[in-house]
């Protein structure tokens, strides 16, 4: 009779399966939470950012993520080891934040002349993108987007510039626009109603 000698047996950690960031894609200007999928076990999973990119981002160790402007950063997540599982990582991953079309407000109207008037409007948010242009459009319809001339500024904040062209004795609409990768914006409409040929211009 031959009797086997006892051993140990050892059975080691598996590998972590892979793990990735998902949602990895929103838009200006609100934070949002990044996803998981991949991985196996119990470890605690965490974020990271490994750069802030042109995005300006930052991003909580459970996943949410603020930023600056649009644009993209670079971002990470681990899982920890366990009983049964190694530790993993996704590797860096690229967040993308897509700018939106401008916010515009307050139309203004000033200076006005038969054939002319001082127009205006406020950019109150460039939507995560640079201004290409601002400026003011005008018709003799609601929401024109014809007769429009740019005022020269890519920057937010109140703008005005005088337009010319105008027709006589006209009940005008005007709004002002501006632009940027995401499209153009308009702000709300403004109206005034040009003077007769030859009367005096009036300040409003």
């Amino acid at each position: 009779l031959t009797t086997a000698a006892a051993g140990n047996f050892v059975i080691n950690q598996a590998s972590q399966p892979t793990i990735s960031i998902t949602g990895t894609t929103s838009s200006y200007p609100s934070g949002f939470s990044l996803g998981l999928s991949g991985g196996a076990g119990t470890g605690a999973v965490t974020y990271s950012l490994s750069a802030a990119g042109t995005a300006g981002c930052s991003v909580t160790s459970g996943g949410f993520v603020t930023f600056t402007s649009a644009g993209t950063c670079s971002i990470n997540v681990t899982k920890a080891a366990d009983t049964n599982y190694t530790s993993g990582s996704s590797g860096v991953t690229t967040v993308t934040i897509n700018p939106v079309i401008p916010t515009l407000s307050t139309p203004s109207s000033s200076a006005l002349t038969f054939n002319s008037a001082t127009l205006g409007a406020t950019v109150t948010d460039a939507g995560g993108a640079s201004l290409s242009a601002r400026g003011t459009c005008w018709g003799t319809t609601s929401n024109p987007t014809g007769n429009c001339s740019a005022e020269g500024s890519t920057a937010t904040g109140a703008f005005t510039h005088s337009r010319t062209g105008l027709p006589s004795s006209t009940f005008i609409y005007y709004r002002g626009y501006a632009t940027n990768a995401a499209g153009t914006a308009y702000s709300a409409d403004g109206t005034f109603t040009t003077l007769s040929s030859g009367t005096t211009t009036v300040a409003n």
